[in-house]
């Protein structure tokens, strides 16, 4: 080949690797915008988060008080006995017992006199 030749190749190659290299520099502008707003949208959601996060341990705070305040009755706190609401209805525990009701045999009585 002529040198004519040679240098129309290496015209082609040059030609060829420049598109190659326009190619490849759109496609790094294009990723290096989509990173920018897939960084913004990443520093936004770690936001809503930690604002979530927050919000999160003030009702956990607000159900402890709430839990707190709704076990206190008239016997351990300040508060009126009328506010107890309804009582538990305590149970009789004792056993029936053989002997009658009233006075007992071989046992004094007293009485008015």
């Amino acid at each position: 080949m002529t040198s004519k030749g040679y240098i129309d190749d290496f015209y082609k190659q040059f030609e060829g690797l420049n598109k190659k290299l326009d190619k490849a520099n759109s496609t790094i502008s294009q990723l290096s915008l989509n990173n920018s707003i897939l960084l913004s949208e990443v520093k936004e959601l770690k936001q809503k988060l930690n604002e979530k996060d927050n919000m999160i341990a003030e009702l956990v705070l607000e159900i402890e008080r709430l839990k707190n305040n709704n076990k206190k009755d008239s016997s351990n706190s300040s508060k009126p006995s009328g506010t107890n609401g309804y009582k538990k209805v305590v149970t009789n525990n004792r056993k029936k017992s053989s002997k009658s009701k009233g006075g007992q045999i071989n046992h004094p009585g007293s009485t008015l006199s």
